[in-house]
């Protein structure tokens, strides 16, 4: 009797627990869910969290940055709204002034009786000294006839005695008593108002030479063996007919360069005495090479320069020079322009020069990358003298300023 009773009691106790365990069961898909978004909700926070951490170290960092002067201005970034003492009182554009592409007109009109009729005064033991150099260069967007500022040199210890802008006013007065208002001029840094901005590009020869004396530097997990292999240029040429230009070439050459440069927006209106004055190869001061036509002899198809333009190396034990050639002028109307200048790169290497520089005007940027060229830091800005027109693309521009 008590263990029928038993029985029961045991038979209640497992039906109690079933249940237990069945009601467990039913609560459990709940429980997980619930985990599941609490767990979900936890990341967010801690993903939401994170960003506004890392938010507040980036502006932490940035005011660190502001504050210690480490982030800089560079030269080609200006405050357009920084006064110029010199150059706010000449006449070219401000750099807040925005030139609207129907403008291509003077800034200011003068008359020769506007010209003061004696130079300028110079600090004491200077004087004015004329050079004859007689080759005027013209440039053309409406053909304006204008002079080329070029070589503006001021030790850095006269610049304090305000001599460069001195030498800008005697150079424009003399200008301006030949009857001529314009000029076109270059400077590395930006002041009113540049008309374009164009950048260097670098092609190593010589690499070794150039981290040698820290021209360039050997980037991250680059070797010097394969850095070397990079930089090889073929041993000869390849172009057939590519020669070094002579004087009866001339008139070919220049009637391919105008055509060539008519494309432009900005370029020199080169008369055939100037072409060749400027284009014809002298010794440690112009390479230039043309292309005959190897089915039409005498008929030129193509032209390429490069001028050279050496270095001191200061304190270095073995190299005082860097040898470094930069692309002039150059027309492609047969021949590939990427062919024609890696045979430019070959020509120039060939000549011991160590670095062969270019910058990103006409149609340069064609070969560039394919060439292996390197962007640089330094930039060209080009200037207009008392002109004002729109803003010019780099590939824009068809004058190389030596």
């Amino acid at each position: 009797m008590s263990r029928k009773q038993g029985k029961k009691k045991g038979g209640a106790k497992d039906q109690k627990l079933k249940k237990d365990l069945s009601d467990t069961a039913q609560d459990k898909p709940e429980s997980v869910n619930e985990q599941k978004q609490a767990t979900q909700t936890a990341e967010q926070n801690q993903s939401q969290s994170n960003a506004e951490e890392t938010e507040k170290t980036q502006a932490n960092m940035e005011e660190i940055l502001k504050q210690g002067g480490i982030r800089g201005k560079r030269r080609w970034e200006v405050d357009i709204n920084e006064p110029h003492a010199f150059w706010d009182k000449e006449p070219v554009p401000s750099l807040k002034q925005e030139v609207g592409n129907d403008v291509n007109d003077p800034v200011e009109v003068k008359t020769l009786d506007d010209v003061r009729k004696k130079p300028l005064l110079l600090p004491k033991d200077f004087e004015w000294f004329d050079m004859d150099l007689r080759d005027e260069t013209i440039e053309r967007t409406k053909e304006v006839k204008m002079v080329e500022i070029n070589f503006l040199c001021v030790h850095k210890q006269l610049r304090k005695k305000r001599l460069a802008p001195v030498l800008i006013r005697e150079i424009t007065r003399r200008v301006n008593c030949r009857d001529i208002w314009q000029a076109v001029y270059t400077a590395g840094v930006v002041i009113p108002k540049p008309v374009a901005q164009n950048r260097y590009w670098h092609r190593s020869l010589n690499p070794e030479k150039l981290i040698d004396v820290r021209f360039s530097a050997l980037r991250r997990r680059m070797t010097m063996p394969r850095l070397k292999k990079l930089c090889r240029v073929n041993e000869t040429t390849v172009t057939p007919g590519l020669r070094e230009m002579k004087e009866e070439d001339c008139e070919q050459a220049w009637k391919l360069l105008m055509t060539y440069l008519s494309k432009f927006q900005l370029f020199v209106d080169f008369s055939l005495d100037e072409f060749k004055h400027m284009m014809l190869p002298k010794k440690g001061v112009v390479s230039a090479y043309v292309v005959e036509d190897p089915n039409k002899k005498g008929v030129i198809t193509d032209f390429i320069s490069y001028y050279h333009l050496p270095s001191f190396v200061i304190n270095h034990p073995t190299h005082k020079e860097l040898f470094a050639a930069y692309s002039y002028y150059n027309v492609a109307t047969k021949t590939d322009l990427i062919q024609l200048m890696n045979d430019a790169l070959v020509l120039a290497y060939n000549q011991g020069f160590d670095v062969f520089n270019a910058l990103d005007v006409m149609e340069n940027e064609k070969f560039l990358k394919t060439l292996k060229f390197g962007i640089g830091d330094g930039h060209l800005q080009y200037y207009l003298y008392n002109w004002k027109v729109a803003e010019m693309r780099p590939s824009d521009v068809g004058i190389v300023l030596l």
